[in-house]
């Protein structure tokens, strides 16, 4: 059960930190480029970045034996490392 809870925390804060980063171009937010990103740039940036997560959960789920807390280590230190390279971004920016 706490499998499926960390995947689909992970699943959700990877694509809330895309999302967030897209947006940010979105809207005339970011005046030194020129406009809009296209949709079609935004799709791929989307599904590449879930398509990348989604292989991180696939190759967990396929692997057998593993601990819980060899897992619950790596899921949380990635979402801690994502969450904290958003949080620093409005720094760099």
């Amino acid at each position: 059960m706490i499998f499926y809870v960390l995947r689909g925390m992970f699943l959700v804060l990877v694509a809330s930190v895309a999302a967030l980063y897209l947006l940010q171009y979105q809207g005339g937010y970011v005046k030194a480029t020129a406009g809009e990103v296209p949709l079609a740039q935004v799709t791929t940036i989307l599904g590449s970045t879930l398509g990348l997560a989604a292989l991180v959960i696939a190759v967990d789920i396929l692997t057998p034996r593993k601990k819980i807390s060899a897992v619950a280590g790596v899921f949380l230190g990635l979402m801690a490392g994502l969450l904290a390279a958003w949080a620093l971004s409005f720094f760099v920016d």
